[in-house]
């Protein structure tokens, strides 16, 4: 959407996804986010159209607050493997 509002349109589709934590990489050509997947949250990652999505974790813990690294090659994001202990985890 344009900064005044104006023009907002919808780049996640899946009814079973609850996305949010959406954050824009430094070069601005992707944008990564959380999507809350079968009562899991996940990491993915696409382009700021909408397409080219792709899912970057796949387990059981549930995945929290992304950022990227300043140069656009890594995503940075907390893994919550139960409901006491939190994790700092790292894209490859």
């Amino acid at each position: 959407m344009n900064a005044d509002g104006s023009n907002q349109r919808n780049l996640t589709s899946a009814r079973s996804c609850q996305s949010t934590a959406a954050k824009w990489s430094p070069s601005g050509a992707k944008i990564g986010f959380i999507c809350g997947l079968d009562k899991q949250a996940e990491v993915f990652m696409m382009n700021p159209d909408g397409t080219n999505t792709v899912r970057l974790t796949d387990d059981t813990d549930e995945d929290r607050a992304l950022d990227w690294s300043p140069d656009n090659t890594r995503i940075v994001y907390v893994r919550m493997p139960d409901d006491d202990d939190s994790e700092i985890w790292s894209s490859r």
